[in-house]
This record gives C-alpha cells, sequence and structure tokens, in this order.
C-alpha cells in the first residue's frame, strides 16, 4: 500500500520509508498478539499419542 501511493502521490522518500518500516513493526506487534492468543484445540488422536 505505501509503495503504491509513493508512487501515486507526490511525498518525500523519507516518509515512504518510516510509514512503510511503522506499518512493518504494527504487523509483527499484532501477529505477536495473535500468535500469544491463539490456542489451537486438542484433539482425540492428539491425546492418544
Amino acid at each position: 500500500m505505501t509503495l503504491v501511493l509513493y508512487v501515486t502521490l507526490p511525498m518525500p522518500g523519507l516518509l515512504a520509508l518510516k510509514w512503510f518500516g511503522a506499518g512493518l513493526v504494527q504487523r509483527v506487534l499484532l501477529g505477536a498478539l495473535a500468535a500469544s492468543i491463539y490456542k489451537p484445540r486438542h484433539t482425540r488422536s492428539d491425546r492418544e499419542a
């Protein structure tokens, strides 16, 4: 998304780079949060093994 807006809208390269970095950090943190919350259910075959 950031690259598309960088190409189509006039903006400084440093702003686009910071925007991209902030989005990357946000996605990593949200992924870590989702991974810490998600607990898969154990199936019967998991218990027997």
